[in-house]
């Protein structure tokens, strides 16, 4: 058989807040200059005393608002008989970016699988080996940050296309020439896996599964003259990296299973993990170019510096699990393991985790049948157990040092890099989770209910210490616990069924809290002012912020410990922005050849306020969001926002950093969004018998496609106003198989 899918797509950015036009922004600068009695001057106010103030330049759709183009095509053949099976594919992908230039991203790939069965059925061998090659090419800097840039700034590029970078002597840089400074990395990426598995008896089977990857990559990044503002004699920089990390693991098991008067299932399980990993990394850096033409040339640069890496981590583990079920009804499962990991110390290599779980299928008692008869399957399930995680990256636990280009007597030098601590261990997470799993009316409608609770101690933290050390931190483990817990219910229900139609429905909505539930000493370590012992550790600490003073027209902000003073010490705890839950809602509708599903998403949780949570003062030299006009204007308004001003001896600028460091930052950030619309046609058997096709497919896809919410920044999912904003994307393709 032969599958052929190509498909097209166009993408936007979806969603971004209104910024000042100019006449508002000019309004907005020179009421600042108005409220700090300051008379505006070029070397301070250009905006308004040189540029053109009715020019205006609209720096989103300039920087981000292109629109970027995916091509994919993937072409897939299978053959073999009864014996053996195997399957090839190709494919290309091109993906463009929203920011002008030629920026983007191709991926092509080559995979195989074959799978083989001896006749005996006793013997199986699955290989599947896989290859990718990418190239990446991105600008140095996401272009998002400068869409604030004043309206009425000068052209980026002068009418014979040369780089602008001042006007009237004054500068905001010029974003368009930093895109000039590439990023470019090819990646080579190979990962092969086989499966060995053969039976001498049905009831034991020995297995081996080994795998191996390497990926390879090689990177570019050039900063040409031309990038540079001229007026500070730039110099070229390139710097060329070489890295690659190969890995192979082995896990060789055995399983033996029997059963007690055809009642009693057992099944037990032992084997092996063996994991190795390489890598290395070297860079080299050429500094100094003073023609650009050189760039990319190490042997051309004045100045060249080189640093390489390299870093082995090994892995072993072995590992035994009992299964008991008896009757197909009750089940009991335990497991342990003992894993080893380089990462740690010589005496904290090793550490033992385990587990235990059990199961009640209760739809399959007599009285649970006559009880409840529509009810087609009822499971319960719980589990207990540990995990250990060495997550750490290599040789953490020694006394390091690294080359410094400073010299002594003539020689090269050392310096610490790393203090030694051989002490810390393996991380450890235990786990309780219990669950329900729900059938009614032959499944037609099933619910699933799963709760949790995970704590979390010895955890391997890079501890805060002072300066004066020499270091600022320290590896080990942490003295705190941390607990999260939750639950997640997931309902899907076959609503119509008949020979034209069907409509399936899934829902699910996850509650889950995060808990810091002691931490020894807190008052008196370095994260006394980060963390709060009953709370999340992504809580957020701040001051009280009490609105506008409608008299000053200032941020005011509650003075908890009434000393006249509002600093560090009227902290208090203020809320997270953790979601309080999320969920989604999936619909699918198939109506003769035509399939459509709808994904909704719903999220409920604060945000980062777009305003409030900016460091800039409301009258810099900065774009604002269009809704910061409500501002105080005389004594005896009422407003969410504070005078203007750009003088920082006026009491409304150090207002502006305390009202990023209040609850005023936490605002509703809840949303609803249709994420996805997929509507496919499948062309009737009929028609493409003429083409000897087995089946033909055209689809379209939509992604965010549309968001309710009340917040005011880009996005309320990434919250960030300084990044690309999501994309909505058009998708359009066909699928045909012979």
């Amino acid at each position: 058989s032969v599958s052929l899918n190509i498909s097209h797509g166009w993408g936007k950015v979806a969603r971004t807040m209104q910024l000042m036009n100019t006449q508002q922004y000019i309004e907005m600068r020179k009421e600042a200059f108005l409220n700090d009695g300051i008379t505006p001057a070029n070397s301070n106010a250009p905006d308004l005393v040189s540029w053109d103030q009715n020019r205006y330049t609209d720096w989103k759709k300039l920087f981000i608002g292109g629109t970027t183009q995916t091509s994919n095509a993937q072409l897939r053949y299978s053959g073999g008989n009864q014996f053996t099976k195997f399957t090839f594919g190709t494919g290309y992908y091109k993906e463009t970016t929203v920011f002008p230039g030629e920026f983007g991203d191709k991926k092509t790939t080559v995979d195989v699988n074959i799978n083989h069965k001896s006749t005996d059925n006793k013997l199986n061998l699955n290989f599947i080996a896989s290859y990718c090659n990418d190239k990446n090419l991105l600008p140095a800097q996401d272009l998002t940050t400068y869409i604030n840039l004043p309206p009425n700034s000068y052209s980026l590029k002068d009418a014979a296309g040369n780089y602008v970078w001042r006007e009237s002597g004054y500068s905001v840089g010029n974003p368009l020439a930093l895109l000039q400074q590439r990023t470019n990395v090819s990646t080579d990426r190979l990962t092969t896996n086989g499966i060995i598995a053969y039976k001498p008896v049905t009831s034991l089977e020995i297995k081996v599964n080994f795998g191996y990857n390497k990926v390879a990559a090689n990177e570019t990044i050039l900063s040409p003259m031309t990038s540079q503002d001229p007026a500070y004699a730039p110099k070229g920089t390139s710097v060329l990296g070489d890295n690659f990390i190969k890995t192979w693991i082995i896990e060789p098991q055995v399983s033996y299973r029997f059963n007690l008067k055809t009642k009693l299932k057992v099944e037990a399980l032992t084997g092996s993990t063996w994991q190795k990993t390489e890598s290395e990394r070297k860079l080299i850096t050429g500094s100094g170019y003073t023609n650009d033409e050189l760039l990319g040339s190490i042997a051309a640069a004045p100045n060249i510096t080189a640093t390489n890496s390299n870093a082995k981590y090994n892995y072993a583990a072995i590992f035994g699990r009992v299964g008991i079920d008896w009757e197909n009804k009750y089940v009991f499962n335990i497991t342990g393991r003992r894993d080893g990991s380089s990462r740690f110390g010589p005496d904290n290599r090793f550490a033992n985790f385990g587990a235990v779980g059990i199961a009640w299928i209760f739809s399959k008692e007599l009285f649970i049948k006559k009880a409840i008869p529509f009810l087609s399957f009822g499971k319960f399930r719980g589990s207990l157990g540990s995990t250990g995680n060495d997550q750490i990256g290599n040789y953490q636990y020694l006394d390091t040092y690294k080359g410094t280009i400073y010299a002594y007597d003539g020689q090269p030098g050392l310096t610490p890099s790393r203090l030694f601590n051989s002490n810390y261990s393996w991380e450890e997470n235990k786990k309780i989770e219990l669950a329900a799993e729900l059938g009614f009316f032959q499944d037609k409608l099933t619910v699933n209910l799963n709760y949790y609770k995970n704590k979390s101690d010895n955890q391997i933290i890079r501890y805060s210490l002072p300066t004066q050390t020499g270091f600022t931190d320290v590896l080990l483990n942490f003295p705190g616990v941390v607990q999260n817990k939750g639950y997640e219910i997931s309902v899907n229900a076959e609503i119509i069924k008949s020979k034209k139609f069907q409509w399936n429905t899934s829902f699910n909505i996850s509650h889950n809290e995060n808990k810091l539930v002691s931490f020894p000493g807190l008052a008196n370590s370095s994260y006394a002012s980060t963390y709060v012992v009953g709370k999340s550790l992504n809580a957020y600490r701040g001051l009280h912020f009490t609105g506008v003073d409608p008299q000053t027209g200032i941020y005011q902000f509650e003075d908890l410990n009434k000393d006249g003073t509002i600093d560090n010490n009227d902290y208090a705890y203020l809320g997270t922005t953790d979601p309080k839950y999320f969920d989604g809602l999936s619909n699918s509708f198939s109506f003769k050849g035509f399939q459509l599903n709808v994904l909704l998403e719903f999220r409920k949780q604060l945000g980062r306020d777009a305003v409030y949570s900016s460091p800039i003062a409301l009258g810099d030299i900065v774009n604002q969001p269009s809704f910061v006009l409500n501002r105080w204007r005389k004594a005896g308004d009422i407003t969410p926002y504070q005078r203007y001003t750009q003088d920082f001896t006026n009491p409304a600028y150090p207002a502006t950093s305390k009202i990023s460091s209040s609850d005023a930052v936490l605002t509703d950030a809840s949303y609803i969004r249709l994420k996805n619309i997929a509507l496919s046609y499948n062309f009737p058997s009929g028609w493409i018998k003429k083409l000897n096709a087995v089946s033909w497919k055209l689809f379209f896809h939509v992604q965010n496609i549309l968001t309710i919410t009340k917040y005011k920044g880009h996005d309320p999912e990434s919250q960030s106003l300084s990044s690309l904003p999501p994309l909505r994307m058009i998708t359009v393709g066909t699928q045909v198989n012979f």
